[in-house]
């Protein structure tokens, strides 16, 4: 798993990939440095994410909230949005993860709730795409994410347990 991830850590990692320094979290975009790309906790105890920093996704989300004052902490570099982070911080603890996806549904901001497994595999792209699938066993299965066309995938039988695999 690690040898097929490590690319894509470029760019958060370049830096100590290329023989320099360690990235630190703080001062990283995609690490915790920036206010649009953070997991942000509800008042449920539930999370929302941002996830675009661009900064019309800044502007559309600060006006929609009344604070448009802020919007020069979203250009600042990462690592100098402290009091951006923490003003969406507390704001976020105000309402509930569904209370904020009713809001965020007309707005254009990256943006969506941090969901479970359970809630991710009743997600509709799941069965559309056709990522879980039962064997004749009753058994659920992921599929392979790539199929060539016209592919009728099928989960192979499951030996009884205790059998040898052949």
């Amino acid at each position: 798993m690690f040898d097929s991830l490590l690319p894509w850590c470029v760019h958060t990692a370049g830096s100590a990939i290329a023989g320099g320094a360690a990235p630190r979290s703080a001062s990283q975009r995609s690490l915790g440095g920036a206010a649009f790309y953070q997991v942000y906790q509800t008042a449920d105890a539930r999370h929302i994410v941002l996830g675009g920093r661009e900064i019309k996704f800044a502007k559309n989300l600060l006006e929609a909230l009344g604070r448009s004052d802020l919007l020069a902490l979203a250009e600042a570099p990462a690592g100098e949005q402290g009091a951006l982070i923490a003003f969406l911080k507390d704001t976020f603890q105000t309402r509930t993860r569904e209370e904020w996806v009713r809001w965020f549904a007309d707005k254009d901001v990256a943006f969506a709730p941090v969901l479970d497994f359970r809630e991710a595999l009743d997600e509709p792209h799941i069965a559309e795409r056709g990522l879980l699938v039962e064997s004749a066993e009753g058994g659920a299965h992921i599929a392979p994410a790539i199929r060539f066309a016209g592919e009728d995938w099928k989960p192979a039988p499951i030996p009884p347990l205790g059998s040898a695999a052949k």
